[in-house]
């Protein structure tokens, strides 16, 4: 796989765990990322954009290309934000086992550069289209259930740019 979107959203879900550290951000910026949550998208379309041009974009790509992949990657991310719980710890479980193969591609490379690595290389392929059938499902369900949960005043705009807290953690 030339590009491996599945480290990334492995990054990105490391990069979550990294959020514990917020406080250790000046106060101005922790309270511009603390009060909007617009400010917090451009955050991370910005961290995404990061994460990709150092994990995955070849130094000959066009910008236009790289900047692609972040949306891309940041929309997915999105949805498996807006994910059930089932769902998202499934790809999670499966993002390990991904990045697992990948370590085991590049054991086996590392000791014979000529290893069969092909079916290993498959398999990845096949964890990614499962990964993005799981966050879709999984964003589609929970986005019917806050539909038929706020009815007339549900908002998708709201739904995928969030609020800044989960009504069930207050």
């Amino acid at each position: 796989m030339d590009t491996d979107y599945t480290t990334i959203f492995a990054a990105i879900v490391l990069w979550l765990i990294f959020g514990f550290f917020s406080p250790l951000l000046n106060c101005d910026l922790q309270s511009l990322l603390i009060k909007n949550v617009y400010a917090k998208h451009i955050g991370c379309i910005v961290c995404v954009f990061f994460l990709v041009a150092v994990f995955i974009a070849p130094v000959q790509q066009a910008l236009w290309v790289t900047w692609s992949q972040t949306i891309a990657l940041y929309i997915f991310f999105i949805m498996a934000s807006k994910s059930k719980l089932f769902p998202i710890l499934l790809v999670i479980l499966l993002l390990c086992i991904d990045q697992s193969i990948r370590l085991e591609i590049n054991r086996r490379l590392a000791v014979d550069s000529q290893a069969n690595v092909d079916s290993l290389k498959q398999w990845r392929i096949y964890l990614v289209y499962a990964i993005a059938v799981l966050i879709v499902i999984g964003c589609a369900w929970y986005y019917v259930l806050k539909y038929k949960e706020y009815g007339d005043s549900f908002s998708s705009v709201t739904f995928f740019f969030g609020s800044n807290s989960c009504k069930s953690l207050n």
